[in-house]
């Protein structure tokens, strides 16, 4: 279902549309993401604040946390309204699948593995800068598998050297996180209600809205 919005038309998406990569990427990716990283520190010995799984923070930390996640969410939402537009915005029945994914699950399961396990693990090995540039570069180049366009790698590189960095300063993964989540959420949520509300007048008139892409994950 469209809506028509100035002289754009703004695709609306369903709980259909979202289960309908959901369905096989929380089972598979999501569940990997997570389970890895837990099988190794169980089956390894390995204690899990040693990988950033700890919630050892002050109040100066969470102060700082927030602005970092404020930060990334302002950045993300800069990102796609000038670099990327949304193509659609979610209906009720979407936000009650998308916001419990992009605020808990997925950056939960990107940050256990990619700042937890993989950040730590090759810390021990080629030192932390090291680790940082690999693990963000992997991170960004990973999002290529649900076809993102490449300015979104860029994006996805340059996110993941924040959330290491963050991690690295920290100790901990859980400001990694949080400012995930709010970067996820902008990104793949607000965007698209934003588009809708305000952004559609400042586009080029005569130019179409893409159709929803049912295949991609996610179709933002």
């Amino acid at each position: 279902m469209t809506t028509a919005t100035g002289d754009s038309l703004i695709a609306r998406r369903g709980w259909r549309d979202a289960w309908a990569w959901m369905r096989w990427d929380v089972p598979t990716r999501i569940v990997l993401l997570i389970g890895a990283p837990l099988v190794w520190i169980t089956v390894a010995g390995i204690e899990p604040w040693r990988i950033g799984l700890h919630l050892d923070l002050d109040l100066r930390d969470w102060l700082l946390t927030a602005l970092l996640a404020i930060a990334a969410g302002l950045v993300s939402l800069a990102y796609r309204r000038w670099l990327w537009r949304p193509r659609a915005a979610p209906d009720r029945s979407a936000l009650a699948l998308e916001l419990p994914f992009f605020a808990v699950l997925n950056p939960v399961a990107e940050e256990v593995f990619f700042r937890g396990a993989a950040l730590y693990g090759l810390a021990n090995l080629v030192g932390m800068p090291w680790a940082i540039a690999i693990t963000s570069v992997v991170f960004g180049v990973h999002h290529a598998l649900a076809r993102f366009p490449v300015s979104f790698l860029v994006l996805g590189t340059l996110g993941g050297a924040m959330f290491g960095i963050a991690t690295a300063h920290f100790h901990s993964i859980i400001p990694a996180i949080v400012m995930h989540a709010a970067a996820d959420l902008a990104i793949f949520v607000m965007a698209g209600l934003m588009a809708r509300r305000t952004w559609a007048n400042d586009l080029p008139h005569g130019v179409p809205q893409s159709p929803v892409d049912r295949l991609a994950a996610p179709t933002p």
